[in-house]
């Protein structure tokens, strides 16, 4: 699930506080009591017909962890009652849509009516209380590791690339449940410390707050699509479906000035509401009312919603503490982030064509910065577009900086690729291509280094004209900057002598410079479609590789794999 990966995604913050000591648990059995070994045969069977996904085998070895500590002792009743505890993690449960996630996967309603007939005594027999011990704990892990984890467990691999410091997670990058649920079971603010095992990103937690709002919004979206322009609208011009644009525009905050429009007129106010709207929607915010931003405005919020769902779950892949203030490029924004509070830096970015160049998403460590670099060209582009175009003549590439080295590492002209033979030496690789440092050369005058199995780095280009578009896929995967000496200073901050001064004249030297990183920089390439921003801001942006509808369609998949047989009984 890499490849599906996220995010969105500014504000990384401090990791999550260590877990306060467990209190020594009351103890709710005697010797004689069946029910620790009631306890002990159902978290060996490790199957609960009561919950919709009844076999909890994955937990099993976590759930009998928790209970081995209190002595087989039930972990959710004090004098033979449900603890406030046990009715804080149920409203938990029940409300765990609020959290982007389906509340159904974890017990659903029914915990209400099962935690009062406990209360109240009409269902208080051993074995029920035993069954539903064991049930809350199963389900408060279950939803203490969709919290922390995400419910298809995509994380980065930034542990393997020495990007993260250690946070309380097992060997195998899990959440300890075991620990977490202890702390949850003894806790004053039972969920508080439920809530612990969530992102602490201040970006997450205003995703969360979005989503919420989305789907209340959602409710009054009731209009009928708008029409589309047979050309596009401006300011003071005649527009059929101008009140219902008003409406849409005023729910979702987008106009906020200006009163009801005059008929079918497309005023001012309008027309700056529009500029808004499109700009938190990666369009060109120019005002003018065009067939492709009614097509934007005419998408339900309800999939709105949906995109803020799986930005949530992008934000739990990803990891808690890094080494380093990471850098974040956001493909479908089109937007590269230091997330460096003593240095805040955003700028525009190039990435990866759709369906062809795809930008992948990864973790990385930059490494290394190059000035005045060379471009040796991939195998694929070379044999693909650049040896056609040298059967047409080598005079353009020469002009463009191109030479050839040739399997002994010499250096020749690229004239030397005249003929039948030369051509296939170039085709098949054992001739290689690259173009020197200058105003042509593809890289630009800086090259940012991370080394990654899919062969990606940052780097400048002379073409800047591209910035200025909204789309931005133009590459063959790599990432172009549109302020690369900035970046390349902020890189290299803490390097002795490397002043801007010094990276500006490295950039416009005449020699290739290399210079290694002391303490590598976190790289992460993620995919969020929903961006929200410090002040709150929604932004949307378009599914560029699909990879939504592959998330949603994987998210579903997974529902129906935790689901299996409907069961009869409580929780429902």
């Amino acid at each position: 699930m890499a490849g599906r990966g996220i995010i969105a995604v500014v504000a990384l913050a401090a990791s999550l506080a260590d877990a306060p000591p467990a209190a020594t648990p009351t103890v709710e059995s005697t010797p004689s009591d069946p029910g620790p070994a009631l306890l002990r045969g159902l978290v060996e069977q490790a199957f609960l017909p009561e919950l919709r996904w009844a076999s909890f085998a994955e937990h099993r070895e976590a759930v009998g962890r928790f209970y081995a500590e209190r002595g087989d002792a039930l972990a959710w009743f004090r004098g033979g009652r449900p603890t406030a505890q046990a009715a804080a993690v149920v409203q938990a449960l029940r409300r765990a849509d609020e959290k982007g996630l389906d509340p159904r996967d974890y017990g659903g309603p029914g915990w209400a009516g099962w935690l009062e007939a406990l209360r109240t005594g009409s269902a208080a027999d051993e074995w029920e209380r035993v069954r539903f011990d064991v049930a809350l704990t199963v389900s408060a892990m279950r939803l203490a590791s969709d919290l922390a984890m995400g419910r298809l467990r995509a994380r980065a691999r930034a542990a393997d690339v020495g990007l993260v410091e250690p946070v309380r997670w097992d060997a195998d990058g899990q959440p300890d449940l075991t620990a977490i649920v202890r702390t949850i079971a003894t806790a004053e603010d039972a969920a508080g410390a439920l809530a612990s095992a969530e992102p602490p990103f201040a970006g997450y937690r205003r995703t969360v707050q979005a989503l919420l709002r989305y789907r209340e919004l959602a409710v009054l979206d009731r209009d009928d699509p708008l029409p589309l322009p047979r050309r596009p609208v401006a300011a003071g011009e005649r527009y059929a479906g101008a009140e219902a644009l008003a409406r849409r525009l005023r729910l979702v905050e987008d106009l906020t000035d200006g009163g009801a429009p005059h008929g079918d007129l497309y005023d001012d106010a309008l027309a700056r509401a529009t500029a808004r709207f499109q700009r938190r929607h990666g369009l060109d915010p120019d005002g003018r009312l065009d067939a492709r931003t009614v097509r934007e405005l005419n998408v339900p919020l309800e999939r709105r919603a949906g995109q803020l769902a799986l930005a949530v779950e992008r934000w739990r892949w990803l990891p808690r503490r890094f080494v380093a203030p990471p850098l974040v490029v956001n493909i479908p924004e089109f937007r590269l982030h230091v997330a460096d509070r003593a240095h805040r830096m955003a700028m525009r970015v190039v990435v990866g064509r759709a369906y062809r160049h795809r930008t992948p998403v990864f973790a990385a460590a930059l490494t290394e910065v190059i000035f005045r670099p060379y471009w040796e060209v991939s195998r694929k582009i070379q044999r693909e577009e650049l040896v056609p175009r040298l059967e047409q003549g080598a005079a353009r590439l020469a002009e463009e900086g191109y030479e050839i080295v040739d399997e002994g590492g010499r250096v020749l002209p690229l004239e030397a690729a005249a003929g039948a033979d030369a051509l296939e030496r170039l085709r098949t690789g054992t001739w290689r291509l690259r173009q020197r440092p200058g105003p042509h050369n593809a890289l630009g005058r800086v090259k940012l280094v991370f080394p990654n199995p899919y062969q990606v780095y940052l780097h400048d280009t002379p073409s800047q004209e591209l910035f200025a578009r909204s789309r931005r896929d133009f590459s063959h995967g790599c990432i172009r900057v549109e302020d690369a000496e900035a970046l390349a200073a902020w890189v290299l901050r803490d390097e002795p002598g490397w002043t801007p001064e010094r990276v500006r004249a490295a950039m416009e030297g005449d020699v290739t410079v290399r210079v290694r990183v002391g303490r590598p920089t976190p790289v992460f390439a993620l995919y969020g479609t929903a961006v929200v921003a410090d002040d709150g801001e929604v932004r949307f942006f378009g599914d560029l590789y699909g990879e939504d509808a592959a998330l949603a369609a994987a998210l579903a998949e997974e529902g129906l794999r935790r689901s299996g047989p409907r069961p009869a009984g409580p929780p429902g």
